[in-house]
């Protein structure tokens, strides 16, 4: 929420991503996200309207090509926080049809990750935890190697690399 409050000061507009799990505490529906059932998101998927899309656990996270161009329509910049895989999705898509973009990539500290996540986990009444352990070991091993160490070694393309201990920081 603080990165995005950050970029608003300047003007942008954050996109409303997709998502088929279900709405967690505090979350409001269509400010960050809007929450649709799998086959509404498939659907979306099966006829092109989506710069990206990818499976988490037993849900589907992405964005809807609409939310691009709500945004677009009123000449704004748009910014979302997307996982690596969904920033090469939108990558190709702008590269695609000459849309330019910036990307930043934000290697948080292992320890604030994990503060976010424990607090996550113990607020959200709808946890699930076989989910939120496969999870867990994710971001300690896969995301590791998979997100941290590509960008770092200039694998992955980014504009920008930061490195953050809180999200002020950034």
């Amino acid at each position: 929420k603080e990165l995005m409050n950050s970029f608003k000061q300047y003007g942008f507009e954050e996109l409303v991503s997709v998502k088929t799990r279900k709405k967690r505490m505090g979350e409001v529906e269509g400010e960050t996200y809007n929450f649709i059932s799998v086959e509404q998101f498939k659907a979306l998927v099966d006829n092109n309207k989506m710069l990206q899309h990818n499976p988490v656990d037993d849900n589907y996270y992405g964005l809807p090509l609409s939310s691009y161009e709500t945004i677009s329509k009123k000449n704004k910049n748009a910014v979302i926080v997307v996982a690596p895989s969904g920033a090469k999705q939108i990558a190709n898509y702008c590269l695609n049809h000459n849309i330019n973009l910036y990307q930043i990539f934000i290697n948080n500290a292992q320890e604030l990750l994990l503060e976010r996540f424990l607090n996550r986990f113990k607020n959200d009444s709808l946890a699930n935890t076989q989910n939120y352990t496969k999870r867990l070991i994710n971001m300690i091993t896969k995301e590791q190697n998979e997100w941290v160490k590509p960008a770092l070694n200039s694998e992955d393309y980014y504009d920008n690399i930061t490195a953050s201990s809180s999200p002020t920081e950034i």
